[in-house]
């Protein structure tokens, strides 16, 4: 569930970046929206998957199931193809 939450707040966050439809194609600079990307949603990226290695590697010492693992970076391989498509 936090990792749903995280990657539609990143999604959020990172679609400040995203070009307009109708400027696609067009040689449009826009040098800021690196720095707002890198300042907003990269640290929630981040802080997501710092959170989720070690989730892992606790549970991997109780030697639970590993699906709920494999969800959470789905979620995340999901959430970057969107941010990258849209972007």
């Amino acid at each position: 569930m936090a990792n749903a939450l995280g990657a539609i707040v990143y999604l959020w966050l990172s679609s400040r970046t995203w070009i307009e439809p109708e400027l696609r194609g067009e040689s449009v600079a826009r040098s800021g929206d690196a720095v707002v990307w890198f300042t907003t949603a990269l640290p929630v990226f981040i802080g997501f998957i710092i959170a989720n290695l070690v989730w892992f590697i606790r549970r991997a010492r109780q030697d639970r199931g590993r699906q709920p693992m494999l969800l959470a970076a789905f979620m995340w391989v999901v959430a970057l193809g969107v941010d990258r498509l849209l972007s």
